[in-house]
C-alpha cells in the first residue's frame, strides 16, 4: 500500500467554482489541465482517502457550508464525498475521511482532487487552505490479501477438516484427563472397551453359574452399575450377586436365576 498526497494554495473560492488540486502548493485551478497532477506508481484500487479544510480567519457564513469533492482519474471523476466547512469564528479545521473506496487505477495513472464549492450564504472565504490523502493498495497486495481471505473462507465453510482433533483442547473433567479432544475420544473408546469387555465378563460369568441366560430386561440396570463404578471387575462373583441384588438388578422373580435366588 502506498499513499499520494494533494496540496493547494490559500483560496478566496466563488459561489459554485470548481478547483483541481494536484501535487504543486501553488496551483488550484478551476480547468483541471494545467495542474501538476499526482502519479500512481502501481496498478491496484484507491481504498481511502481524507481531505482536511482549513479556514484561518475569516468567517464566510453562520452555518456550515458543504464542499464535495471528486478524485479525477486521468480526467474521468470519481466521487469521494463531502466535507461541510464550519461556519462562525475562525481559525477552525474540518476533516473528510472517505472509507471503503474501490477506484481502480492504472500504474502512471495521473491523479487529481477536485472541489466543488456551495453558493455561500453570505461571505465568501477568503482564506481556505485545502489538503488532502489517497491510500492505494497495490495489485500484488491486494492478490495476496484475496488469497488469504479464499483461504479462510475455505476453512470456516469446511464442516469436516477444518481442524484435527488432536488440535483442538480439552478441558480434562471426571475421568477424562486428556487435553485434546482427540486424546479424550481415544480415552473414552479405550475405558469403554475396558468396561464392555468387563460387563460381559460378569455376564458370562452369571450366566454359567445359574444355566440360564442373564435376562434382557436386566442389561441395562447392569450397564449402569458398571458405568458408574459400583461394580469393581476384580471382586468375586458371589460379592457381585449381592452388591446387584442389592441394586434390584437381581430379584428373586420365580424363573429368574433360580438355582442361585430361589
Amino acid at each position: 500500500m502506498y499513499a499520494l498526497q494533494f496540496v493547494a494554495p490559500v483560496i478566496s473560492p466563488a459561489d459554485g467554482e470548481v478547483r483541481h488540486m494536484g501535487v504543486h502548493p501553488s496551483w488550484f485551478q478551476d480547468v483541471e489541465g494545467p495542474v501538476p497532477p499526482a502519479r500512481t506508481g502501481l496498478a491496484g484500487t484507491v481504498i481511502a482517502a481524507a481531505i482536511s479544510v482549513m479556514r484561518i480567519t475569516v468567517a464566510p457564513d453562520p452555518v456550515d457550508q458543504v464542499i464535495t469533492f471528486a478524485l479525477m482519474v486521468q480526467g474521468a471523476a470519481n466521487a469521494l464525498g463531502t466535507v461541510a466547512s464550519s461556519g462562525g469564528a475562525g481559525p477552525v479545521e474540518d476533516f473528510g475521511t472517505f472509507e471503503g473506496l474501490a477506484i481502480a487505477v492504472a500504474a502512471n495513472d495521473s491523479l487529481r482532487i477536485r472541489a466543488t464549492f456551495p453558493t455561500w450564504i453570505t461571505t465568501n472565504p477568503t482564506d481556505l487552505y485545502i489538503t488532502g490523502t489517497l491510500w492505494i493498495r497495490d495489485t500484488a497486495e491486494q492478490a495476496a490479501i484475496d488469497l488469504i481471505q479464499a483461504n479462510l473462507d475455505a476453512h470456516i465453510a469446511d464442516a469436516v477438516a477444518a481442524h484435527a482433533a488432536s488440535a483442538i483442547s480439552n478441558a480434562p473433567a471426571g475421568t477424562i484427563a486428556a487435553t485434546t479432544v482427540q486424546a479424550a475420544v481415544d480415552e473414552i473408546a479405550s475405558e469403554y472397551g475396558t468396561a464392555d469387555a468387563t460387563l460381559q465378563t460378569l455376564i458370562d460369568a452369571i450366566e454359567t453359574e445359574i444355566g440360564e441366560p442373564f435376562p434382557t430386561s436386566r442389561l441395562d440396570a447392569l450397564e449402569t452399575l458398571m458405568g458408574a463404578g459400583t461394580l469393581d471387575p476384580n471382586i468375586s462373583i458371589a460379592e457381585a450377586f449381592l452388591r446387584l441384588r442389592s441394586a434390584g438388578v437381581l430379584k428373586p422373580v420365580a424363573g429368574e436365576f433360580s438355582p442361585l435366588l430361589g
